[in-house]
């Protein structure tokens, strides 16, 4: 699960297996932020940018797997490089 997929599961789902609040498109991509900062990361150009296009609207669920797809596929190339 991505940081992102699991901010959007609100913390009361979390708790309780049941949704009792609405979360917006904004907050979602800030609770995914704040998850990534937690774990000692800061996130790239690219991501804050997709993210910020999906808070806003600009973006659908789709680009942003695909986004992370291509991400992910990079840092293995890079990884396989050293």
């Amino acid at each position: 699960m991505t940081a992102l997929q699991y901010a959007h599961r609100s913390p009361q789902r979390r708790r309780s297996g049941r949704i009792t609040g609405v979360s917006t498109r904004p907050q979602i991509a800030e609770n995914a932020l704040a998850s990534v900062r937690l774990e000692g990361l800061e996130p790239s150009a690219e991501i804050l940018e997709i993210g910020s296009a999906w808070a806003r609207g600009e973006a659908t669920d789709e680009d942003l797997v695909d986004a992370e797809q291509r991400l992910l596929a990079d840092a293995d190339v890079r990884t396989r490089a050293r």
